[in-house]
């Protein structure tokens, strides 16, 4: 059973999560409402509660609908479904979609549950839109549109909130709960660009202490619009937007602990959102937004949403609104990565790791002496250093650093450029030290190793087989050993690690070192130390951390998640000569001595200086960032 949760996605709403979203709504009593992905009901249960009489759901999972006599048994992106409804057009949709990408949902085979691929899923999401009566001749298009450009990478919620937009009524209301990743992600993309077209945001609540949903291991949201008329702009509308921290929760109430002018829970909250003004305290943040400006990060980006008639070219991107309040200076001059001459993306991913890394015993200029993962049971044995590059493979490696060096560093990883098959054995006679690696990578190959419920060779893993090439007459011109070329990418000038527990520590990487896909890198063609330490603190500062903290997730441990898509999103002070000046010898510090909180606020003094702002910018931005480490960790100021 919890195995099949996990392939359908199932992290069921609950009664707490289900009862503030339909709160949100406040759904007229006559109105007709739909939940296609219901699972046990919680939604139903809820409107029903609050007096609503025509309500339906779909699920695919006929072990937890039971006796519940409003939900069908069925798959919502297949049209026989709502055949018992006699219709495809409703007041309220209402959803928590599954949390898994379809990728995986089809790769068990446990159960008589028949899951659709990515294929069919598109196909079946097409249909749907097809046969929807209140599509007409200029809304269609868009969802097709949207169903066909959203990528094969997605979350099945984002084909899920796709057919939920498209089955709510004009003037009806959708309301789903979704994860953190349906505004960050690129392939979130035509979701984004759907709601700047076809509807208006009433609110957005996010689960700012990540505990909604402890098994999900995500960040999640509940979002509430309302459905109009095609907008031809990119109108900035505003709404309500509510961050909830773990203190905010009672035993009954998502928002029992929350109070506004001596009114308490749901009171206070309809209230404050009726006020339509900043409220704070320490188990919630409500502010009245417009919907954020998009970075519009990559060209394919731009692209699609150029192919639905939003200019891109005139958005102005803008830090988080936190980070903006914090400071308080008006004219900023900003730019992302590319203006500081960085590029961003993921560090080496061998496709198994445990033969790929060894550690290092003895080294000189010719020969090695390495030890193999304990899954080979063999003593250390002798390779040629021609073979091995040093390599960071986690954050404990670097202990206090805060730049990694090569004599820090215990881990190889195998960089084979030469094929040493059983066939090139005569030739490796001349060669005696590689015939240790040979028998070494000839016992890999013939051992069985775990690869989800079967056992397979290291050649047959996905992630190591394409490593092999064929020429034309199909000979192998590349062994499943031998990596392709390093990118630019897996020997970085700096790194950040993906998952980080407090602040996400900025590395600088020694030339030549090998960055594991643990690691977020950074690479630059930029020469001048100056730009390099200059950058390493702003890597560090509090502006960095604290628009990280809003830009990132929050896994469901409290971990803040930094990838490159996140940084992509950053902005960062203008480079100039003079900011270049003032942070240079600080982050030349920090290389030496490591991230200490005092070297930070220097940092972040020199920083906010240059830019304009005075003392309190600096302090309310070290604040911001403090504060927002301590709510995802659950901790109190």
């Amino acid at each position: 059973m919890r195995e099949l949760k996990k392939r359908l996605g199932q992290y069921f709403s609950g009664s707490k999560v289900a009862n503030l979203l339909t709160f949100l709504c406040k759904p007229d009593k006559n109105a007709s409402a739909l939940d296609p992905m219901a699972g046990s009901g919680d939604m139903l249960a809820s409107l029903e509660a609050l007096g609503l009489k025509d309500v339906h759901g779909i699920e695919i999972d006929p072990d937890v609908i039971g006796d519940h006599p409003s939900i069908v048994l069925g798959d919502a992106f297949s049209l026989s479904s709502y055949q018992p409804f006699h219709r495809m057009s409703w007041d309220l949709v209402i959803t928590n979609p599954p949390y898994v990408r379809y990728q995986s949902a089809t790769e068990s085979k446990s159960s008589e549950i028949v899951l659709k691929n990515s294929t069919q899923i598109r196909e079946g999401l097409i249909e749907a839109i097809k046969a929807i009566p209140h599509l007409d001749s200029q809304d269609r298009p868009l969802f097709e549109k949207a169903a066909r450009a959203y990528s094969g990478l997605a979350d099945l919620a984002v084909p899920s909130w796709i057919l939920c937009a498209a089955l709510t009524a004009p003037g009806g209301t959708l309301a789903m709960v979704v994860p953190e990743a349906w505004m960050s992600r690129d392939y979130a993309a035509a979701i984004r660009i759907l709601l700047r077209k076809l509807f208006e945001i009433k609110c957005v609540v996010e689960d700012a202490g990540a505990v909604w949903f402890p098994e999900a291991q995500v960040k999640t949201c509940l979002m509430v619009a309302k459905r109009i008329p095609l907008q031809s702009g990119m109108e900035n509308r505003s709404h309500c937007r509510l961050r909830l921290y773990a203190g905010s929760k009672s035993s009954k109430s998502l928002v029992g602990n929350i109070s506004y002018h001596g009114l308490k829970a749901e009171e206070a909250l309809e209230a404050m959102m009726q006020a339509g003004e900043t409220e704070k305290s320490h188990n919630f943040d409500l502010s009245v937004a417009a919907m954020e400006e998009e970075s519009w990060p990559s060209k394919a980006l731009s692209k699609l949403a150029a192919s639905f008639g939003l200019d891109t070219g005139s958005a102005k991107a803008m830090p988080p609104r936190d980070v903006c309040e914090a400071i308080e200076i008006s004219d900023l001059k900003l730019s992302n990565l590319a203006g500081w001459g960085i590029e961003a993306g993921q560090g080496l991913r061998t496709g198994f790791n445990k033969f790929f890394y060894v550690d290092i015993i003895d080294s000189s200029s010719l020969l090695s002496s390495v030890r193999a993962d304990d899954i080979f049971q063999e003593p250390p044995f002798p390779i040629s250093s021609r073979h091995i590059q040093p390599v960071l493979r986690h954050l404990s490696e670097a202990g206090s650093a805060c730049a990694v060096t090569k004599g820090l560093l215990s881990g190889r990883v195998l960089c084979i450029k030469e094929d040493l098959s059983q066939t090139n054995m005569q030739s490796m006679q001349s060669m005696p030290r590689d015939l240790e690696l040979l028998r070494h990578i000839a016992k890999a190959e013939s051992m069985l190793f775990e690869s989800g419920s079967r056992m397979i060779h290291i050649q047959d893993f996905s992630a190591v087989k394409p490593n092999i090439k064929l020429s034309k007459d199909g000979k192998i011109i590349r062994q499943w050993y031998m990596l392709p070329p390093l990118a630019k990418r897996h020997l970085p000038k700096f790194c950040v690690p993906r998952v980080n527990h407090k602040s996400a520590r900025g590395l600088l990487v020694e030339d030549g070192i090998v960055v594991d896909a643990n690691f977020t890198t950074f690479w630059t063609d930029a020469k001048d130390l100056k730009r390099i330490y200059a950058f390493l603190a702003i890597l560090n500062s509090s502006w960095t951390q604290a628009s990280l903290e809003s830009i990132a997730s929050v896994m469901g441990g409290g971990a803040l998640k930094v990838e490159a898509s996140h940084f992509a999103k950053l902005l960062l002070p203008e480079l100039s000569i003079e900011l270049e000046a003032a942070l240079s010898p600080l982050g030349e510090r920090m290389a030496l001595n490591g991230v200490t909180e005092e070297l930070v606020m220097e940092v972040d003094a020199a920083l906010l200086g240059q830019m304009g702002g005075g003392s309190d910018s600096v302090e309310n931005l070290r604040a911001l960032r403090l504060s927002r480490m301590n709510a995802r960790l659950r901790k109190t100021p």
